[in-house]
């Protein structure tokens, strides 16, 4: 089976047909059980996730009891993965079943391949993890907090696809993700410091320092504080025109065009 919350929830069964959860709180019960597969959830942690401070009776026991027993029907002959144990309720998934499971083993494999300096295997490893998210992401997660988490390993395993692809010269074609990506966390300055080096490397020197100035500026008016020491030493040694910068690995063809995916 898989089961899919990286975008809207998605349950597709053994026999490859999808599993119809027609109600959104059904989806929800499912994707917050699924953020913890095989874990019990405590029903009042649940009850919160799902309702909030106002479930729709009482204590909201008997609302989440009525949500667990239409979500096993849902599921029809799967309705048996959603357990119920003295603590609350588990979700039961086995290996290579969840796409949250998947990506986070890729990214990691490919975070750890990226320190070993193969950035090659890397580029590919992170481009299949952030590949198994959809639009619109988590669109069935109840909880913000678990949503902002998600959302930052997400964020930290497309920065490493970038990293990954700058060490491998792909610094012309990383330029749309680049720029989409200051655009959406102004204030991310590895982000910054990536569409900086590439700008550099590509020969657009004073649209680096242009962006430092960017940066920089944004900091001061709304924290009152300088950019960090990634930002302060790149500038630096752009302004040197330090040649450390135009380093690219032996094999890689000038311009990046290696047939490497693209961050979406």
């Amino acid at each position: 089976m898989d089961f899919r919350i990286l975008g809207p929830v998605e349950v597709v069964g053994d026999d490859g047909e999808p599993v119809v959860l027609a109600q959104r709180l059904q989806r929800r019960l499912v994707a917050e059980l699924l953020l913890h597969a095989r874990q019990p959830r405590a029903r009042s942690e649940l009850i919160v996730a799902l309702w909030g401070d106002r479930p729709p009776s009482g204590d909201g026991g008997s609302a989440l009891r009525s949500l667990v027993h239409a979500t096993r029907r849902a599921l029809g002959r799967y309705g048996d993965r959603l357990g119920t144990s003295p603590s609350g309720y588990a979700f039961l998934v086995a290996d290579g079943e969840s796409d949250l499971a998947a990506f986070r083993d890729l990214a990691g494999r490919g975070r750890a391949a990226l320190d070993d300096g193969d950035a090659v295997l890397a580029a590919r490893l992170l481009a299949e993890a952030l590949g198994l998210w959809r639009q619109p992401q988590l669109a069935d997660l109840a909880t913000t907090v678990a949503q902002a988490r998600l959302l930052d390993q997400f964020r930290a395993a497309r920065a490493d696809l970038i990293d990954a692809r700058l060490a491998l010269g792909q610094h012309r074609g990383a330029l749309p993700d680049l720029r989409a990506m200051v655009a959406e966390d102004p204030l991310h300055e590895h982000s910054w410091a990536q569409l900086m080096t590439a700008l550099y490397v590509t020969g657009s020197r004073a649209e680096a320092l242009a962006c430092y100035r960017d940066i920089r500026k944004m900091l001061a008016l709304g924290h009152g504080i300088d950019p960090g020491p990634e930002l302060l030493d790149l500038h630096a040694r752009i302004l040197r025109d330090d040649p450390a910068l135009l380093f690219r690995p032996r094999g890689t063809p000038a311009g990046g065009r290696q047939a490497l995916p693209t961050v979406t």
